[in-house]
């Protein structure tokens, strides 16, 4: 058995022997795709070919904070859609099985006008509810942060968090306009439940409509500050001489 990580020269990766037709390799990196290539030893003359074979290691529960992606580590030769779902992330279709095909999941995107930095972001297309990755800290405890962009305002997307297969709402995500991508920042704070996967849920105004187009990109998981900043502040009574400000705490 010779095995590393994916791409990995023959001759220069890891070598293991076995009289057993099973072997376990340890030490390996989480989230990481590696080669393997095993043959037959059956005499110092009577060697079998190589067959290759390739795995990808499981996720580990991110505990560094703040975590981010832009998704412009994925790469492809075309301007389509590379077809590629986010590693560590995790999604559920939720429309008809028409719309559960391959082009109609959340995938890595190709596309200068969409992404709001670099050239990449992530396309939901279908209706789904699209996992990020596990964090180890509590989910009331922490804000995401995140650039979008809608193609319609018949287009909805809706911050919640995954218990188990259960989406619970916490935020309905306005929007101003569809030509350009806005920011959004939505705290967590106000969910007491016991799930652990911040997801995002695309849908559309009408139930039997089964695709809606959001671009996401630049994402922040952070830990909400202790000093939350005001929201939704508004002039009154503005004339020469002075204006009324009115804002709302978090």
């Amino acid at each position: 058995i010779e095995y590393g990580a994916a791409g990995f020269t023959q001759g220069q990766g890891t070598t293991l022997t076995t009289t057993s037709t099973t072997s376990t390799i340890t030490g390996l990196n989480p989230n990481t795709l590696y080669d393997v290539y095993v043959r037959s030893h059956c005499s110092a003359t009577d060697i079998s070919t190589w067959v290759a074979t390739s795995f990808r290691t499981n996720c580990e529960v991110i505990s560094t904070l703040p975590w981010t992606e832009n998704f412009d580590t994925y790469t492809t030769a075309t301007t389509a859609a590379t077809g590629i779902q986010p590693y560590c992330w995790d999604y559920v279709m939720t429309g008809s099985a028409t719309f559960q095909a391959t082009s109609y999941r959340p995938q890595v995107y190709y596309s200068t006008t969409y992404a709001t930095s670099g050239n990449y972001s992530l396309r939901l297309y279908g209706n789904s509810y699209t996992m990020l990755p596990e964090f180890t800290a509590s989910i009331d405890s922490l804000q995401l942060e995140f650039w979008s962009r809608s193609t319609s305002t018949s287009y909805i997307l809706t911050v919640g968090v995954m218990e188990d297969s259960v989406f619970v709402p916490v935020d309905t995500i306005d929007y101003t306009g569809t030509t350009a991508s806005e920011y959004h920042i939505v705290y967590l704070n106000s969910y007491h439940g016991n799930g652990n996967r911040i997801a995002f849920r695309n849908t559309y105004t009408t139930a039997t409509t089964y695709y809606s187009y959001h671009y996401i990109d630049d994402i922040t998981v952070s830990y909400i500050p202790s000093c939350l900043p005001v929201q939704d502040i508004t002039m009154d009574s503005v004339n020469k001489h002075l204006v009324v400000l009115d804002w709302s705490d978090l």
